[in-house]
């Protein structure tokens, strides 16, 4: 839910436009908050101390690599949306 949640605000940039549009440096802002997020997550994961408070066991590297290309899907799904939405496709009649 992390990675999706990371992903997704990438779409919150822009309402109307694509993402792939939009040059991740018009807002740093976003891209370390999400950088410092997925850091945070692992090293919370990764700590003994975190990891028993929280009781959460450390997920293997290669699963995270696939949940977060797993959470991509939501760019496409949201992608295809505003393209939907907002470009009017026309139908041939």
């Amino acid at each position: 839910m992390v990675f999706i949640q990371n992903i997704h605000v990438f779409n919150f940039r822009s309402e109307k436009n694509s993402t792939f549009t939009i040059p991740l440096k018009s807002n740093l802002l976003i891209v370390f908050g999400v950088a410092i997020s997925i850091i945070l997550q692992i090293i919370i994961m990764e700590t003994d101390l975190f990891a028993n408070i929280l009781k959460i066991t450390p997920i293997p590297y290669s699963h995270l690599i696939h949940l977060f290309i797993i959470s991509l899907s939501i760019l496409l799904i949201m992608e295809v949306y505003k393209f939907v939405k907002y470009k009017k496709i026309k139908t041939i009649k």
